[in-house]
């Protein structure tokens, strides 16, 4: 069945919600093999936004470390609100230590892109991540942030 859900995810023109549920059911079924397609899928696709947050949500239920990096660039790189958001909430299903310690160093980064919205979704995975040993960097995180992201910041901060 993996194999057949990652040979129709690799049709061109297909639709990008039917892409999406694809990706969330090669996720829920994992394996290797699930992984190699929503890779190939992470790599080649331009997806529509549909796609993207399909794929998210995928990558979150397969729970592997590379997954879960996967998941991190996505939360990290992606221009849409949502997707950036569903790559988040994926990210509470699949508690890596290695995409923790890569969302937190893109936190640090002074970056030209200051996107409150995008800082927010990188506070809010790491509220998902998060475990009592980290909470001290969360806080040398945030100290730096504005008024404008102060609320999307404390909420993330709740989730914790």
């Amino acid at each position: 069945a993996v194999v057949q859900l990652g040979d129709t995810l690799a049709v061109a023109g297909i639709n990008p919600d039917f892409a999406g549920y694809l990706c969330m059911a090669l996720g829920r079924l994992g394996g290797d093999k699930a992984l190699a397609s929503m890779k190939k899928f992470y790599d080649t696709s331009s997806a529509q936004v549909d796609a993207r947050r399909g794929l998210a949500f995928g990558l979150g239920l397969h729970g592997s470390k590379e997954s879960a990096a996967m998941l991190a660039r996505l939360l990290i790189d992606d221009h849409d609100y949502s997707v950036r958001r569903s790559a988040a909430e994926a990210l509470r299903l699949n508690r890596d230590a290695a995409a923790f310690n890569q969302v937190a160093a893109a936190l640090r980064q002074k970056s030209t892109d200051n996107n409150p919205h995008r800082r927010a979704h990188l506070v809010l995975s790491l509220g998902y991540m998060g475990d009592p040993y980290v909470g001290d960097r969360l806080a040398e995180m945030i100290e730096f942030a504005d008024f404008r992201q102060e609320f999307p910041l404390l909420r993330a901060l709740s989730t914790y």
